[in-house]
C-alpha cells in the first residue's frame, strides 16, 4: 500500500468514525424482517431478523417478542462496549416464538441500542392457521357498552380439553363463563385461548367502551327576584331528564335549589350534571305614596337602598330628588348584585292661602351663586316671624334661621358647604317660598 492510499484510507476511517458519533441513534438498524410462510398454530414460528450495525465490537444482548391482540412485537437488544470499531456488520437473530395462536397479526421489528429504541421495520402482515382439532368460539352478551357496565361471556368451543380467559392480555382464568365491567373508556381485547391435542388456538373480541356523555351546565347561577334563568343542557343528546320534571334540552327555572339534568347519546350511555341557581333579592323600593304639598315648598322624593344606582324618569341619578312641580316621577334603582326594583309616586301642589305667590315675589336673595355669605331681604314688609331652611339635593337640613324682624334681612354663612345645589325654603308659618341656589 503506497502513503496515499494510506492517508485516504486512515481519513475515511476518520469520517466514519465521526458519522458513528453522530448518528449514535442510528448504531443498530433492522434491514428487513422474514417470516415464515404457511404458518400454522401447531408449528413453532420463528422470524428471521437482518439487521446493520455501523460497529463490529456492538455486544448483542437478546431478542424476544410480545404477542397483543393482533400485533407481535419482536425486539432485538444490543449495547455499547465502550469502544467502537468502525466497520458496518450485518448480522442475523432468529426469533423462536413457539406456537402462535391462530390469526391474522401485524409483525413489527424493532432495534434497541442500551436499551433505546433505535428504529423499527415497517409492519408486515402475517397469518398464522389453525390446524388444532379445538375450534374456539364464545359469544357476549354485548360488544359496545358504556362504563360501569357488565358483559356476560360464555365459551362455546368445540374439541377443547381446556381454555383460558384473557381481558387485554390479563389472565382472568378457565371459567366456561363470566361477567367482567368494563370502566374505562377505549378498546379492550378479550381472549379465548382453546387447547386441544398437543396444540392450542384462540379467538379475540373487542369491545368499544364508549366515553360518558360530557354533560356541562357550566358554572353556578344567580337570579334576581321576580325574574326567572335558563338552564341548558346542551346540543346532540337523545334524551334528556330535568330533576323539575322537563325533557327538553333548555328548562327555565324561576326557584332557587339544585337541578340537575340527565342525558342520554346515541350509544346509549348515561350522565348527570347538577347547577346551584341562587335567587337574588331585588332592591325594596318605596317613595312613600303619593303626595299633596303647599305652592312654594320642595318635596323630597327618596328612593333609599343607599350605593345602588338610581334611574329616574326625570334623568336625574341621584338617591333622592327636590320636587317643585305637579307630576308623575318614578325611579328605578338597581342593587350592586344587578338586581333592580321600581316605584313611583304622584306629587300634587295646592295653594295653600292667598298670600302664598305674594310672599315668594317679595324674598330677594344675592349674590347668587355663593361664595360665603348669602344676604335674604324679605321686601314686603311681611309682619310676624320669618324662618329660613337651607336644604341639600339629598333632603339633608344644611343650614337653619331667622330673618331679623327689624331689618328684614339675614346675612347666611355658606362657606363650609360644598359646592353644588341648594334650595332655601322660607316661611311665616302660614306662607312658602323656595329659592334655589348655586354654591360655588
Amino acid at each position: 500500500m503506497n502513503i496515499n492510499h494510506l492517508r485516504t484510507t486512515l481519513f475515511s476511517l476518520i469520517l466514519i468514525a465521526g458519522t458513528l458519533v453522530e448518528s449514535r441513534a442510528q448504531a443498530v438498524s433492522v434491514l428487513s424482517m422474514n417470516l415464515p410462510p404457511n404458518a400454522t398454530s401447531c408449528t413453532p414460528s420463528t422470524v428471521t431478523l437482518n439487521l446493520q450495525i455501523l460497529c463490529t465490537n456492538y455486544i448483542f444482548d437478546s431478542t424476544n417478542y410480545n404477542i397483543v391482540g393482533d400485533t407481535v412485537h419482536v425486539g432485538v437488544y444490543y449495547s455499547d462496549p465502550g469502544i467502537c470499531l468502525p466497520a458496518i456488520g450485518f448480522p442475523i437473530h432468529n426469533v423462536n416464538m413457539g406456537n402462535v395462536p391462530a390469526n391474522t397479526y401485524t409483525v413489527i421489528a424493532t432495534a434497541y441500542f442500551d436499551l433505546s429504541a433505535t428504529s423499527a421495520q415497517a409492519a408486515f402482515p402475517w397469518t398464522v392457521i389453525s390446524c388444532c382439532n379445538a375450534t374456539p368460539a364464545f359469544t357476549s352478551s354485548s360488544t359496545s357498552v358504556c362504563p360501569g357496565d357488565t358483559v356476560n361471556f360464555v365459551n362455546t368451543s368445540s374439541n377443547d380439553s381446556a381454555h383460558v380467559w384473557y381481558v387485554d392480555n390479563m389472565l382472568i382464568g378457565s371459567p366456561d363463563s363470566f361477567e367482567y365491567v368494563f370502566n374505562n373508556p377505549g378498546n379492550v381485547d378479550v381472549k379465548l385461548v382453546v387447547y386441544g391435542s398437543n396444540c392450542a388456538d384462540s379467538t379475540i373480541q373487542a369491545i368499544t367502551v364508549n366515553s360518558l356523555p360530557a354533560v356541562d351546565l357550566g358554572p353556578d347561577v344567580d337570579f334576581c327576584e321576580g325574574t326567572s334563568t335558563l338552564l341548558d343542557a346542551g346540543p346532540g343528546w337523545v334524551d334528556v331528564s330535568w330533576s323539575n320534571g322537563d325533557s327538553t334540552r333548555r328548562t327555565t327555572v324561576s326557584l332557587p335549589g339544585d337541578y340537575s339534568a340527565m342525558v342520554t347519546d346515541g350509544n346509549g350511555c348515561v350522565n348527570s350534571d347538577t347547577i346551584t341557581v341562587t335567587e337574588l333579592p331585588a332592591p325594596v323600593v318605596d317613595l312613600g305614596g303619593d303626595t299633596v304639598a303647599c305652592t312654594g315648598t320642595l318635596v323630597f322624593l327618596n328612593a333609599g337602598n343607599a350605593g345602588s344606582t338610581f334611574s329616574w324618569n326625570t334623568g336625574d341619578t341621584t338617591q333622592s330628588i327636590p320636587v317643585s312641580q305637579a307630576g308623575g316621577y318614578a325611579v328605578t334603582v338597581t342593587g350592586s348584585n344587578g338586581c333592580s326594583g321600581y316605584d313611583s309616586a304622584f306629587v300634587l301642589f295646592t295653594v295653600c292661602n292667598s298670600l302664598s305667590s305674594e310672599f315668594g315675589k317679595g324674598v330677594d336673595l344675592y349674590p347668587n351663586p355663593v361664595e360665603t355669605e348669602l344676604t335674604l331681604k324679605i321686601q314686603d314688609g311681611t309682619q310676624g316671624r320669618v324662618n329660613y331652611v337651607v336644604v341639600g339635593v339629598d333632603a339633608r337640613e344644611y343650614l337653619k334661621g331667622t330673618v331679623d324682624k327689624k331689618s328684614g334681612q339675614a346675612i347666611i354663612n355658606m362657606e363650609k358647604l360644598e359646592a353644588g345645589i341648594y334650595y332655601i325654603q322660607i316661611s311665616n308659618g302660614t306662607d312658602f317660598a323656595t329659592h334655589k341656589i348655586v354654591k360655588r
